[in-house]
């Protein structure tokens, strides 16, 4: 039953990202920002995650993980409408990790590959509103 909320929930994050391109775009700032530094802080967050849930003694702890991502992201001074993003992108995370008990394989590999879509979704509704 859990597992169903927490799909819902990252679902719903989900949607309210992708949601908020359209609304968003028109409102387009010129910035330092840069996507492709953007993209690389993402791909390593995101393979240190995913490292961090296989072998959970040689990573640091998740909220350490995501505190540092976010403060990283907000450093490449993004427009104002990521800070919102980023909050609704690390609850996701935590839902995903944290409110569920993971040490079945399968159910790891189905929260591996939701929080891969979830930063997918993430990473493209930051990139499309500095284009």
């Amino acid at each position: 039953m859990r597992h169903i909320f927490t799909s819902s929930l990252a679902v719903l994050v989900t949607v309210s990202l992708i949601g908020s391109i359209g609304a968003l775009s028109l409102q387009q700032q010129a910035s330092g920002f840069e996507i492709k530094d953007f993209n690389k802080l993402t791909h390593e967050f995101e393979k240190n995650v995913i490292s961090g849930q296989w072998n959970p003694g040689d990573s640091p702890p998740l909220r350490e993980l995501v505190d540092a991502y976010g403060l990283d992201v907000m450093r490449l001074q993004p427009p104002d409408p990521v800070p919102g993003w980023l909050v609704l992108y690390q609850e996701g995370i935590f839902t995903l990790f944290e409110h569920l008990p993971s040490g079945h394989k399968s159910v790891l590999l189905d929260q591996i590959k939701e929080f891969r879509q979830l930063t997918h979704d993430f990473e493209k509704a930051v990139t499309a509103i500095n284009r």
